[in-house]
This record gives structure tokens, C-alpha cells and sequence, in this order.
């Protein structure tokens, strides 16, 4: 069975109920694997400041099963950003970004971690 991926958003936890709705909807679809970031570590958590995206970007990463390109990748907000780095670096069959943040606009744009032309998708 092919797996989808879940990054929730900002201050979110996938025990949310709007996450656990969406599981209901697609679970006989797919092995849903949560991915964790410590969305609410620290109500004042800055990239940048208590932990850099390079940071968080491996902690993700390292929550990943080798992903095929019958897998699916999910993020909310920040964790939208976060997906589509993932996938600009794993070999996802499919991306799913939703609702990226314009407030973290400005942290992707400064963040050595993405290329031009990918700053100018995400923003």
C-alpha cells in the first residue's frame, strides 16, 4: 500500500481533529505515516532562532521511510514549506502543498536552504 505522509501546520498536531478527519477519508487508501516537527515546542519558536530549517528539516527527514514514487507527501502551512522541500530531495510520486504560510514567506526568501527558483514557487 502506498503511504501518505502528513506534516501539520504551525502549533497543529495530527491527533488535531481536522487531520484526524482527513485520515478517516483516506486511510483504506494509504499507510499514513505522521511526521513530527515539535510544531509546539515553543509558542515563540522562530526558524532561526531556537532551531534553524536545516534543523527541522532533518528531524523530518529522518522520519522517512525510503519513499517510492507510489508515496504521497502532505503539509499544512509551514509544514507545506517543509513538504515541498522534502520533495524537491526525495523521489515522492506526488506533493500535496496546502496553504503555505505567507508569513514564513519572508523566512524562505532570507533561508540559504532554498534555491532562487524554488523561493519564487513558494512565495
Amino acid at each position: 500500500m502506498s503511504r501518505l505522509y502528513i506534516i501539520p501546520g504551525w502549533g497543529h498536531l495530527i491527533t488535531d481533529q481536522p487531520y484526524q478527519d482527513l485520515i478517516k477519508q483516506v486511510e483504506d487508501c494509504y499507510t499514513i505515516i505522521p511526521l513530527d516537527w515539535d510544531s509546539r515546542l515553543d509558542e515563540h519558536f522562530v526558524f532561526g532562532k531556537n532551531r534553524s530549517f536545516k534543523e527541522v528539516m532533518d528531524k523530518v527527514r529522518s522520519q522517512i521511510v525510503e519513499p517510492t514514487e507510489n508515496d504521497k507527501i502532505l503539509g499544512f502551512s509551514v509544514g507545506a514549506s517543509i513538504a515541498y522541500k522534502l520533495a524537491t530531495e526525495l523521489p515522492f510520486g506526488l506533493a500535496l502543498i496546502c496553504s503555505p504560510s505567507p508569513v514564513f514567506g519572508q523566512v524562505i526568501a532570507s533561508a540559504k536552504d532554498f534555491t532562487p527558483e524554488q523561493i519564487t514557487e513558494l512565495i
